[in-house]
């Protein structure tokens, strides 16, 4: 019950945080479903260029809007699919689990981006893994497996 309380407080914060930018004020007007549109639709018009540097915070926030939102997992898993791109997958690494802060970032440089993409990736997880195929949701587990591991390592 209070998942779904807190559903549009989260969906009014994860679209303002991806709208803050030059479309900001664009997007502060009209009703709480209206913002969240635009703030998605904004989003999405930066992340059409699949060679943009996108935060993997936002795309993981966009993927979970989303999901809350009902626009359907195949949005989604686009922008979780370049989280996952960003992950250290390497068990050996010392930066095992953890994203980059940017999607065209090289390699990890700073391990706090792991706890700021796990904020939308585990409600993602918990939530609606059941709408994703099962090779893909094979992908978000591991991801978030790896995830609790950069986590605790931190």
């Amino acid at each position: 019950m209070a998942a779904k309380r807190a559903a549009p407080a989260a969906l009014l914060f994860i679209a303002l945080t991806l709208t803050a930018g030059p479309a900001a004020s664009d997007t502060v007007r009209g009703s709480t479903s209206e913002r969240i549109v635009r703030g998605l639709d904004a989003f999405d018009r930066r992340a059409a260029d699949s060679s943009a540097s996108l935060d993997t915070r936002d795309l993981a926030d966009a993927a979970l809007l989303a999901l809350l939102s009902g626009r359907g997992p195949s949005r989604a898993q686009s922008y979780l699919a370049r989280v996952f791109a960003a992950q250290d997958t390497n068990p050996g690494s010392p930066t095992y689990g953890n994203f980059r802060w940017r999607s065209g970032d090289a390699r990890v440089t700073d391990r706090n981006a792991v706890e700021f993409v796990a904020q939308a990736l585990g409600p993602a997880a918990l939530q609606f893994s059941g709408q994703f195929s099962p090779p893909f949701k094979t992908q978000l587990d591991a991801a978030v497996s790896a995830a609790l591991t950069g986590i605790r390592q931190h």
